[in-house]
């Protein structure tokens, strides 16, 4: 009798101990291929980058100065009017630059000094004085055609008899529009012409200032490299949406069989390979975010 309840005691041990093993081994093997997905399923997204600020070609063009008696030195008998020279109006631009504040020389660009040609030629041709041409040329027209890519440019066009170069840039002082583009502290270039000419009727001195800042002052950031950064985040947004929908599949299967386990190891690739992606373009955006603040710094100054 008691040889009969010892054998059944044992028994019963036997078995809970089987189905415990067995829990145990199905619990491991599920927990095993859940975390397989789940431990990738936190996808990184909403990758911003900075701007570059739109340049803004800045251009300014005041009146035409026309001298007269009352705000230049101006010597009436033309047949003794001092000669304008382009070395001259230089020299003396940079000096009142130097006088008013100690600003930078601008320094002569021939590419200007063609522009500024191009634009006396075609105003003593067509017998106007202005910044715009009868056929709408002007010396933003002139320099894109001349290849002068710039961010900053000025004009100031001066008519009449004045005391050389000096009294020249004394009466473009003395008008607040021009004195604003001689003293103007974007500008790093200039180019000059000037010639005697018979203009409307009289003869008189036509000069011609062309101020300006080349593009490549400030590099901008590359458009190559900003296409690439949207490309690679069209390319992650399409990998996030198919991440997702192969997650809700995933999840809704039995943890069990072949197909399971094979959706889950296609998951993991595709996320590895998001995950891969992620990370260079982040490095990439991170790059092209201080080209940006470098870009936008120079732009400011």
């Amino acid at each position: 009798m008691n040889d009969d309840l010892f054998r059944q005691r044992a028994k019963r041990r036997l078995l809970i101990l089987v189905a415990a093993l067995a829990a145990i081994a199905i619990g491991a093997w599920y927990f095993s291929h859940l975390s397989t997905h789940t431990e990738v399923a936190s996808l990184e997204s909403k990758i911003g980058s900075a701007v570059a600020k739109e340049v803004q070609k800045s251009v300014s063009d005041p009146v035409p100065f026309i001298a007269t008696g009352t705000n230049v030195a101006v010597n009436t008998d033309s047949q003794n009017a001092d000669t304008l020279t382009r070395a001259g109006i230089i020299s003396q631009t940079n000096a009142q630059r130097n006088e008013n504040g100690g600003l930078a020389a601008l320094s002569e660009n021939t590419v200007l000094d063609k522009v500024a040609s191009e634009r006396l030629d075609d105003m003593i041709s067509k017998q106007y004085f202005a910044h715009v041409s009868p056929s709408s040329s002007s010396a933003e027209t002139v320099a894109q055609a001349d290849g002068y890519d710039y961010i900053a440019l000025g004009e100031n066009l001066a008519l009449g008899n004045f005391a050389g170069d000096q009294g020249v840039v004394a009466a473009w002082m003395g008008s607040p529009g021009h004195r604003t583009n001689i003293l103007n502290t974007h500008y790093t270039e200039i180019g000059v012409a000037a010639a005697k000419t018979i203009f409307d009727g009289s003869e008189a001195w036509l000069a011609v200032q062309v101020f300006g800042r080349p593009a490549s002052d400030c590099p901008a950031p590359s458009a190559a490299a900003k296409s690439s950064l949207d490309a690679a985040e069209a390319e992650l947004a399409n990998m996030e949406n198919e991440l997702k929908s192969q997650l809700v599949v995933i999840d809704s299967m039995s943890p069990s069989g072949a197909t399971y386990d094979a959706d889950v190891a296609a998951y993991n690739d595709l996320a590895a390979q998001y995950n891969a992606l992620l990370g260079t373009t982040q490095a990439n955006i991170n790059a092209y975010d201080g080209a940006v603040e470098t870009y936008n710094a120079c732009l400011g100054n």
